[in-house]
């Protein structure tokens, strides 16, 4: 799916803008673990979070507003007697605009979502922890 700078939804999903600068990472997206509708499962994620914290928000808006990141770390591993390097933890952070309903007044904040996971190289003890990260 190629992600639009804009995509009209219906009124019940928020509006999600500004992805197109996700392209340098969204083949990598999938490996956290989350699905491959990026900006979905991110919308999801932070409503999830935004009614953990005050019951009955709503996710009005979401922009991507910088590139996103992503990072790995890796340990050495053979493999047909050969070293090769195996990825062990992998961080994606986002950082976002969003506008929520949470009383009478929308707000409009910035925020970094973050995925990490752990074990990335141990599929039976792999961890996924999401941080909800509020910058101004």
């Amino acid at each position: 799916m190629a992600l639009a700078d804009s995509m009209p939804l219906p009124p019940s999903v928020p509006e999600i803008a500004g992805f197109d600068c996700a392209k340098e990472v969204q083949q990598m997206i999938g490996l956290i673990g989350r699905g491959d509708n990026f900006p979905q499962f991110l919308a999801t994620d932070i409503e999830t979070e935004l009614n953990r914290q005050h019951a009955g928000s709503k996710l009005l808006k979401m922009e991507c507003i910088g590139e996103p990141q992503l990072k790995a770390e890796t340990k050495p591993v053979k493999v047909n007697n050969e070293e090769k390097q195996a990825i062990t933890t992998l961080s994606l952070s986002v950082p976002l605009e969003i506008t929520v309903k949470g009383g009478k007044t929308p707000m409009t904040i910035k925020i970094e979502q973050n995925y990490l996971v752990e074990n990335f190289d141990s599929p039976e003890s792999r961890k996924l922890t999401q941080n909800f990260i509020v910058k101004e």
